[in-house]
């Protein structure tokens, strides 16, 4: 799938006087005071936060929402990582032209389409630790093709027939020890099985199946 098309983008401020971007017409944060939407962000994915060390969000907006995951786990949890997915490149600039964020401290993979970012070293070993997935429900809703398409993107049938850049050496060698001809179905069918995970491969596979399974809406609508 190609990026999704920017017609145009906007930035405004809310009435609590926050840089807040519009693009294609939507409000990528609340008119009134995003830092309060972002704290709902947080209180609405506690639960999920409070189990995972890992965090992938899908979109990005200017980061309000990120920065309050961020503080969330400076409190609570200093070994917390954070990545952020979010198809529009030139929204990492404002951020940064705007010091709405600090960027090194979450890893953030923007304009890539969905083979690139599915080849992407970063991206899969992310992926290797389990990370728990939140969806920033604006950003969601305006780019809802591209990030269904990350949700339900599925890997070729044999995993002999993955492109050599596609994988690690690692995680090859653990596709492999399966058989070359093991389908991803077979694998998933195993892990389900197994009482407990073993290494950090089998994480990324079950991330993997978790990515794959919601392919449905997980916002409740954007709050603008």
């Amino acid at each position: 799938m190609v990026l999704p098309l920017i017609n145009s983008i906007e930035l405004k401020h809310s009435k609590s006087g926050h840089v807040i971007p519009c693009i294609n017409g939507v409000h990528l944060h609340s008119t009134y005071d995003p830092e309060k939407e972002a704290q709902g962000f947080v209180e609405k994915n506690l639960k999920i936060l409070e189990e995972k060390n890992h965090i992938l969000i899908l979109g990005l907006g200017l980061g309000y929402h990120v920065k309050a995951c961020v503080d969330y786990y400076g409190v609570q949890n200093k070994k917390a990582k954070i990545m952020v997915i979010e198809p529009f490149v030139n929204l990492e600039d404002i951020i940064e032209e705007n010091n709405l964020l600090d960027t090194k401290s979450i890893s953030i993979v923007a304009g890539k389409d969905i083979d690139e970012l599915y080849q992407s070293e970063e991206f899969i070993n992310f992926l290797l630790t389990g990370p728990g997935v939140l969806a920033y429900p604006p950003s969601f809703n305006l780019f809802k093709p591209y990030f269904s398409a990350v949700l339900a993107y599925t890997a070729p049938e044999k995993l002999n027939s993955m492109p050599a850049d596609y994988l690690s050496r690692q995680l090859t060698a653990y596709l492999n020890s399966f058989g070359v001809d093991a389908t991803v179905k077979d694998i998933l069918g195993q892990l389900g099985k197994a009482k407990n995970l073993n290494v950090s491969e089998d994480y990324f596979m079950m991330a993997f199946k978790s990515l794959s399974q919601q392919t449905g809406d997980p916002t409740d609508g954007a709050n603008v």
